[in-house]
């Protein structure tokens, strides 16, 4: 059991730390397309929905789709 939950861990960092270097070059892209500043609350705004949402519903997923909507709204 401990050597799947490794296993799983292991897996899940290289997945995670893959797609981060896949998309982290991109943020001046995302930057410029979305009209963040840097250090404005662009880098704030998102973990307050999420947090706020979670903290009230216990669940991710309203919190996500309000990000979407606030992004889709913004273009």
């Amino acid at each position: 059991m401990t050597a799947r939950n490794l296993t799983l861990a292991t897996a899940a960092f290289a997945l995670t730390f893959w797609t981060w270097n896949l998309i982290g070059p991109l943020s001046s892209t995302y930057t410029k397309m979305m009209g963040l500043s840097p250090g404005g609350l662009g880098g704030y705004f998102p973990p307050l929905v999420v947090g706020i949402t979670y903290g009230q519903l216990g669940i991710y997923t309203l919190g996500y789709l309000l990000l979407a909507c606030t992004v889709v709204g913004a273009h």
